[in-house]
């Protein structure tokens, strides 16, 4: 890891100078944004400092970091995991399934990683984790990297739960490349997750030759679609979609994940919207015959009534024996490629 290239510049520190050693260790909290960007208001060495940062933080992060000074400038080293073993013992005790502010262990995981504390990291390890693949932490910054240069282009506001979700998507379907051995640009990582319905389809930065463009986005869907990862035993397919019913037009995605060593269909991920409202459904397949028993979790925003919800209750399957159905906002939480699975990391791959 090229640790000056991941550290963080201090750009005022006028007068705590003589309290800032070289070598020393310190306390880091990230207080505040600024109007510029990758500026950030941060507190450390009882003193509040102006700092600049490649990667994304958020106010309220918090992270141990060893000062390096380099002539005038001085640079602060987050302290990663592979620098303590007593971090590596702490995190593959951790069981933590889904991202909250209140849970101080995730918060810690994400710290010790040195990845911004969030829901987006917790989903981009949960993708490693769902796969059963070695945990890289510089691919995970790099891919997320990636995304937030897509989304920034689009003059969006990062901290609404629409922006943060698309970051989410784009972060992980990046991964799900690397993870194959391919490299997507960003130009061509946004035309997919457009054509997937991942991310809203508004003009693009890149200027459009749309039959040309189409045919290519559609052989990276093949690619993706078809070339599986030697090193996990589960694979993913995803199609768009787009169907009218009843004069409205619905479009969305489908995912299915499958396990390639029992040669079966684990479970299937849909999502559609028709503009008004968007659909999530999450359907488990608990037995090896497919037609036997269901699990379908289901969640709608705007929230349908009850009335809808009987209905759709019926669109199932006529045969509620075999069939356990709940609403669940747990359907929308879910990651492109994750579900919330407790996390225990074996090992860090630098």
């Amino acid at each position: 890891m090229n640790r000056i290239h991941n550290s963080i510049n201090i750009v005022n520190f006028n007068n705590s100078q003589n309290v800032l050693k070289d070598g020393s260790s310190v306390f880091v909290r990230i207080l505040n944004t600024t109007n510029t960007p990758n500026k950030y208001i941060a507190s450390f060495a009882g003193t509040m400092f102006e700092v600049s940062s490649k990667e994304t933080l958020l106010p309220g992060n918090t992270f141990k970091a060893t000062i390096k000074m380099q002539g005038k400038t001085l640079h602060l080293i987050p302290t990663t995991i592979s620098d303590s073993k007593e971090i590596e013992n702490q995190i593959n005790k951790l069981d933590v399934k889904s991202f909250t502010q209140n849970n101080q262990q995730i918060i810690e995981l994400l710290k010790n990683l040195n990845l911004p504390q969030d829901k987006i990291s917790l989903n981009l390890i949960q993708f490693f984790q769902q796969h059963q693949l070695k945990l890289n932490i510089p691919q995970i910054k790099k891919s997320r990297s990636k995304a937030k240069n897509i989304l920034s282009t689009k003059n969006k506001n990062p901290n609404t739960p629409k922006t943060e979700d698309e970051l989410s998507n784009l972060s992980q379907l990046d991964l799900n490349f690397a993870t194959k051995g391919f490299s997507l640009s960003e130009e061509k990582l946004e035309k997919l997750a457009k054509y997937l319905h991942l991310i809203e389809d508004e003009n693009s930065q890149y200027e459009k030759n749309e039959e040309q463009e189409n045919q290519e986005t559609k052989n990276n869907l093949t690619l993706i679609n078809q070339i599986k990862n030697k090193d996990s035993k589960y694979h993913w397919i995803l199609l768009p979609f787009e169907i009218n019913l009843t004069k409205t037009k619905f479009t969305g995605n489908i995912r299915f994940l499958i396990d390639l060593d029992e040669k079966k269909l684990q479970k299937t991920y849909i999502f559609c919207t028709n503009g008004n409202k968007n659909y999530y459904f999450m359907i488990y397949y608990k037995c090896d015959d497919l037609q036997k028993y269901k699990n379908i979790k289901y969640f709608c925003e705007p929230e349908i009534e009850k009335t809808d919800i009987l209905i759709l209750k019926n669109l199932f399957s006529d045969d509620k024996e075999f069939l356990d159905i709940e609403f669940s906002s747990e359907a929308k939480t879910q990651g492109l490629f994750t579900e919330d699975l407790p996390i225990t990391i074996v090992e860090y791959n630098a």
